[in-house]
């Protein structure tokens, strides 16, 4: 293996990490009674949609770049470590972050910088 190959890995894992964090995350805003008063008005259901559609999409691009891009032992290994590891991490952050808007604009913007590496390296 190369080290290209690994830096995919790298890129793989972090983006099933993010993603598994985001569900986490995204689950504790549904129904929309649930959202911290900061969250529930036009704009906070804005940016709800928004980080929806981008782990959506970088889900896609994890689950593509996996079966078309890497060996399946990686692919199960790496992929599956990062999903378990995500709720831990999720755990261990305070949940004062996680409920405001800069947690939410905080996922949203780690998942579209890997979206965007995903873009640049499978894409253009």
């Amino acid at each position: 293996m190369n080290n290209a190959l690994y830096l995919l890995i790298g890129l793989y894992a972090l983006s099933i990490f993010s993603v598994s964090t985001a569900v986490v995350e995204l689950a504790g805003f549904f129904p929309a009674g649930r959202r911290p008063e900061t969250l529930r008005g036009a704009a906070g259901t804005v940016v709800l949609g928004l980080v929806v559609a981008l782990t959506l999409a970088l889900a896609f691009m994890a689950v593509w770049q996996g079966v078309n891009g890497l060996p399946w032992p990686w692919v199960v290994i790496a992929g599956g470590l990062a999903f378990l590891a995500a709720p831990l991490a999720f755990q261990a952050v305070s949940p004062s972050f996680w409920d405001s808007p800069a947690g939410i604009i905080s996922v949203g913007a780690i998942l579209a910088v890997l979206l965007m590496a995903h873009l640049i390296l499978y894409v253009f």
